[in-house]
Formats: C-alpha cells, sequence, structure tokens
C-alpha cells in the first residue's frame, strides 16, 4: 500500500543521513528519534490493519493521511538538503561524493512559491513546511535554515503522534468488532453444484480423476491452484458431480474455508452434510462435538472432502486430525490461490490451473452466450476477437459472454464491447472479476503490495524484464531492508512469492532455470493499476485523479499520450516512467531518483533519444532506450 511504501522510504531516509559520513544537515537528534518512534509504530500498526471499507472505491482515510505525514517528513529533509549541496560541479562528482546517502538532491534556483506541502495547514496547525522552505532560501543562514528544518520536522511528529492515537482507538474499535460480530464464512451445500458452463481439456480431468481413484491407500490430499478466476472452484465441482466419484467415495462433503475462515463453522458444514443430519439438530454443538462427530463418521469409510478456497496452512492445522486416515483410498481435494500453500499440503504433487486455448475459449464463450444454439456466422469474427482479448482466463470469459447473452445481438454493440472489453468486464466489479481478484490483493501482506501495485506502471502485455524490475524496486525506496541481504536479493523473493500467489505470470526462464521476465494478466493488471490509482501510488498522465496533482510522488507517461502542463505543477515526484520517448521537465528535478524512460522508433525516427542529467543527484535509476517494434533486447541501465 502507499502508506507503508511512504513510510519505509521514509525510513531509508533517515538512515541514509545517519550513516553518512558527513550529512549534509544535522537535525536535531532527539527530534529525528522522536520520528523514528513514530514511523516504526505505524508500520507496525499497518501490518496488522485492515481497512474497514476496502472494496470501497475510495482510499482509507487513515491510510492516506499516514502516507501524506511519511511524505511532508521526507520533503521538510529533502527540500532542505537540496540547498546544501553545491550546483554546478560535473554530476559524476557530486554523485560519488554522496553515493552513501540515497536521498541527495539538488535544485537550481529553486524557488520557494512553488514549494507546496502534502499537508495543509488545517492538518499542521502552526507555521506550513512551504513557509519555512521558503525563509530557507530567502533568508540562507545557517540556523533559519535549522529553524525551519525543526519545525518542518516537528509538525510532523505532532501530526503523526494525532495518527498514533487515532490508530490506537482504531485497534481498540477492531477488537470489539470481531468479538462481537460473527465470522464472515461462506459455506454451503449449494458450493457442491456447478454454477454455468465451464470447459476443462480431456487430460485435465483424467489427469486429476486418475489421482482421486488411485489404488493409492493412504489418505491424499490433492491441491488445485491458480490465479483468482482462473476455474479451480468449477474443475473441483465439475470433478465432485460425476457419477464415478459418487460410486467410489461412501462420503462426499464440500465446505467454502475463505479467508477469514471459523474452524466450528467448517466443522458444522461437513457434518451436515456426511451424517445428513438437520442443521438445527447440530447448532448447539460444540467445535471439539463437531469434530468428534466428523471423526466418527467418517471412520473405517472411503471419503471425499473438498475444501475450496483455502488461505492459510493454519486452516488445514486445525481441521486434518479429523480426518482419519482409514488406508481405504480417501481422498481431500484443496482449492487455493498460493503455489506455496499447496506445497506444503502435498510436496510431491499438485494441479497447476493453466489458461484456457483458444480452442476451450471459443467454446466456453459460445455456450455462455448461445449455450447449444448455434453461433450466428456475422458475429463470429468479432467474437473471436472478444474471446482472443479475455487472454485465456474463465471469469474473464464468463462475465463478458453473460454480458452479451442479455444485449442485442448486432456487429455494431459487440463491436462496442470487443473495443471497450477491460471497462466491461469490471463494470460491476463488486459482484464480478475485481471483487474477486481483489481478495488477493486484500491477503497480501503488507510490505508486498507496494510491489504488486508497481506492476501497473507497465503497458498491457509488456513482457517485464525481472532485472530491471528488482532495480526499479529498489531505487523507489519501498523496499524494506534486512541486515546482511541485499536489496536486489530482497526483491527477487519478493517477486517470486507474487509468482507463488500466481498474480504475476512467468514469461520466461533463464539457462539457469531463473524467471527472465514475467507479465500479468490484463485482469490482474487493471486490478494494480485501479489500486494504485485510488491510493495515490502513481498518477497516470491523461487520467483522472483523486488526489491534487501536485502531491503525486509517480508519474506514469504512457505511450501516445500528450504531455500537458500539469507535469509542470508536479513539484514533488519522485519518478517518471516514461513510453512517450521524450522525458517531460518537471520543477525540482534534483529529488527524481527514478527516471525510467524508452520509446519505439518507426522507420521515419532513427534519432536516438538524448537526456540531459546535469542537475539530477538524486537519481538511483537512469534507463534511456530506443528501440524497434520487434526489438527483444534486455536494456543496459545505470
Amino acid at each position: 500500500m502507499a502508506a507503508y511504501a511512504a513510510l519505509v522510504s521514509l525510513m531509508n531516509l533517515i538512515e541514509d543521513i545517519d550513516h553518512h559520513h558527513s550529512p549534509p544537515i544535522s537535525p536535531h537528534k532527539h527530534q529525528i528519534q522522536s520520528l523514528t518512534q513514530y514511523v516504526i509504530f505505524l508500520q507496525e500498526f499497518l501490518q496488522a490493519y485492515k481497512p474497514p471499507f476496502s472494496d470501497s472505491d475510495v482510499a482509507d482515510p487513515l491510510e492516506m493521511r499516514i502516507a501524506d505525514a511519511a511524505y511532508a517528513a521526507e520533503d521538510a529533509i529533502e527540500y532542505c538538503i537540496v540547498d546544501n549541496v553545491p550546483f554546478g560541479r560535473p554530476i559524476k562528482d557530486i554523485v560519488e561524493k554522496n553515493r552513501p546517502i540515497i536521498s541527495m538532491v539538488n535544485v537550481a534556483n529553486l524557488a520557494g512559491d512553488f514549494i507546496e506541502s502534502h499537508i495543509s495547514n488545517e492538518t499542521l496547525p502552526g507555521v506550513s513546511i512551504a513557509t519555512e522552505i521558503g525563509r530557507i532560501l530567502k533568508f540562507p543562514s545557517k540556523q533559519l535554515k535549522s529553524d525551519a528544518l525543526s519545525k518542518g520536522v516537528q509538525n510532523v511528529i505532532e501530526e503523526m503522534d494525532r495518527i498514533k492515537r487515532v490508530a490506537m482507538q482504531t485497534n481498540t474499535e477492531k477488537v470489539v468488532m470481531l468479538r462481537d460480530q460473527p465470522c464472515r464464512f461462506a459455506s454451503s451445500s449449494t458450493g457442491k453444484k456447478s454454477s454455468g458452463v465451464m470447459v476443462f481439456s480431456d487430460h485435465v480431468m483424467h489427469g486429476i480423476l486418475e489421482k482421486l481413484v488411485s489404488d493409492e491407500r493412504s489418505c491424499q490430499v490433492i491441491p488445485i491452484t491458480g490465479m483468482g478466476g482462473i476455474g479451480k472452484t468449477a474443475l473441483a465441482q465439475t470433478l465432485y458431480s460425476k457419477r464415478l466419484i459418487k460410486e467410489r467415495f461412501d462420503i462426499c462433503a464440500w465446505a467454502t474455508i475463505s479467508e477469514q475462515y471459523n474452524t466450528r463453522e467448517i466443522l458444522f458444514e461437513l457434518v451436515s452434510q456426511a451424517t445428513k443430519k438437520n442443521k438445527e439438530q447440530l447448532s448447539e454443538r460444540s467445535e471439539a462435538e463437531l469434530g468428534l462427530e466428523l471423526y466418527q463418521c467418517l471412520w473405517g469409510r472411503r471419503f471425499l472432502i473438498v475444501m475450496d478456497d483455502m488461505w492459510h496452512i493454519e486452516s488445514w492445522n486445525e481441521i486434518q486430525h479429523f480426518f482419519p486416515n482409514n488406508g481405504n483410498c480417501s481422498r481431500i481435494m484443496v482449492t487455493t490461490r498460493l503455489s506455496q500453500l499447496s506445497s506444503q499440503l502435498n510436496n510431491q504433487y499438485s494441479h497447476q490451473m493453466e489458461f484456457l486455448d483458444e480452442s476451450s475459449s471459443w467454446v466456453l464463450f459460445s455456450k455462455t452466450v448461445f449455450g447449444e444454439e448455434q453461433f450466428p456466422l456475422e458475429l463470429e469474427k468479432v467474437g473471436k476477437e472478444i474471446t482472443n482479448n479475455c487472454r485465456g482466463l474463465p471469469l474473464s470469459i464468463v462475465v463478458v459472454g453473460g454480458l452479451l447473452k442479455n444485449m442485442e445481438h448486432t456487429q455494431k454493440i459487440w463491436e462496442s464491447i470487443r473495443n471497450n472489453l477491460t471497462s466491461v468486464v469490471n463494470l460491476d466489479n463488486n459482484r464480478h472479476c475485481l471483487s474477486l481478484l481483489k481478495k488477493s490483493y486484500n491477503h497480501l501482506p503488507v510490505y508486498l503490495k507496494p510491489c504488486f501495485l508497481y506492476m501497473g506502471v507497465f503497458e498491457e502485455d509488456e513482457a517485464i524484464s525481472v532485472s530491471t524490475l528488482i532495480k526499479l524496486w529498489v531505487s523507489e525506496g519501498f523496499l524494506k531492508p534486512i541486515d546482511g541481504t541485499s536489496l536486489e536479493t530482497i526483491g527477487k523473493e519478493l517477486l517470486k512469492d507474487l509468482v507463488d500467489r500466481n498474480l504475476v505470470l512467468v514469461d520466461r526462464l533463464g539457462c539457469t532455470g531463473k524467471i527472465k521476465r514475467v507479465k500479468v494478466h490484463d485482469l490482474v493488471r487493471y486490478l494494480s493499476l485501479n489500486q494504485g490509482k485510488k491510493e495515490g501510488f502513481y498518477h497516470v498522465i491523461g487520467e483522472s485523479s483523486p488526489r491534487s496533482i501536485n502531491s503525486h510522488r509517480r508519474i506514469v507517461i504512457r505511450r501516445n499520450t500528450s504531455v500537458d502542463d500539469d507535469v509542470q505543477h508536479m513539484s514533488n515526484a519522485r519518478s517518471i516512467i516514461c513510453e512517450h520517448g521524450k522525458v517531460p521537465s518537471c520543477r525540482n528535478i534534483g529529488l527524481l531518483r527514478t527516471v525510467h524512460a524508452y520509446k519505439f522508433r518507426t522507420f521515419k525516427d532513427e534519432r536516438c533519444m538524448s537526456y540531459h542529467v546535469n542537475g539530477y543527484v538524486n537519481l538511483r535509476h537512469l534507463f534511456l532506450l530506443v528501440l524497434s517494434r520487434n526489438d527483444r533486447v534486455e536494456p543496459n541501465q545505470t
């Protein structure tokens, strides 16, 4: 999330100054200690914090307040550093001298009239940071600079103190709410029945059926793994409902676990189905009583249990001892989005769901829209274009097919759907794709969320170099250091985590088996882009933003986007990700940490892109590349 990323970035800046052999500023030690304590508290708070309205289209106010406070502290410190780094020397000399302190900044002719604080005077009472920085520039005495920095940091400390009190109250209210409300749980016997049309290849069905009916006598766990919307539950439902399965197993029962699981409710559902007892008869049973009854019911009988949508190994650990190993070929089928969890359940076998191929996608789309009726020939061409644009994700195909099923079947309407597919699929995001995929984002640990949000800066269908991606993450400053481990290694581990969670797809492996390039499915990219913009994690030029334009830290410029004068007002930007070819000039260029720019040349444009870097002393990542549409180049970076 943006708030956690901002806190980590601020902490990295503080530690860089603390460890620098000759820091350019000398903030009051007690203030820095106090600021550090608040940052650590807020980081720990966010690690456990669950926004009350995480599915809302509006960013959580408390998270945004934390982010703004961290940004303001960072600005107060870096703007002060600006005036203390000599300008006019060769950039190489400045960068080399200040390499240990990553956040060195230098801006020529910096003027106080365009420095704007992220936190308003209403939020931070007293003298604003912008006013203090203006005083620094007008009255360059060391004492005034020190006073201005001190007051700016003190304003942030006071705001963070207020935030801390709100956070502590939020934690208290959360505990009361969880104690008073029943755990959210979606477990029903209706989950056993397939809810719609689905298409699976014969080899997939036969492969899992073979595991289900094999002569392996010990009780086996069969995990089915894949990203949200790829058809894990539908596959399990299809297998569960087969006549062969009903005839082979004495008892079949299904429970949907969900992220917020409740062991008693899971047992309650399984016992109800296994014993055929009325749920009213079981309503007063305790967890232990239900567990014992389930064990006794399953003892000596061949059973198939389906545990759908499992998120935590703890949910398995709390219930597995109620499944007796009868030595009679019983099976437990588990669906999960987490590859790591599936390997914990069975380190020898797991079925990894794959995207549908072109043929299967077309069959699913046809059946969703027209059932067993003939597909109209005049719509076949545009229909196949729509299907191909769904990129083999069953959820996307079913959603857009269901929409077309209830619309007039004309070429004009279908072409309109084809041209606006992503927005159409997510038109009703609370009930369809985004809400389903959003669960994966909400489940991410807080330190992994900025990495996921960053995937939205790349173009649709772009094959992303792993080395480039890791360098960008490091330069952005939101990777939290771990003693004895390089940031590059940390970044690779975080990327692997996203791959294991099926949010990032492997596009290409290197000769040593390591991931070389990755991609993101269109719908997942849409989620990261929407969430990133909502939280103010970045701003895409030409698109609406819920936050003031000067507050953004990261600017994304898509190809074929006309850059307007708004960029000139982004005085606090730290990163520019540009596929426009020409990097726009913006105020306070010395604050920029990341400049990542490339353009596609045509036969009419053979000129190389040039870029002047004088004054960009805060740069951590500089990437400039010109390539043709067909180039597959792993870029060299500075």
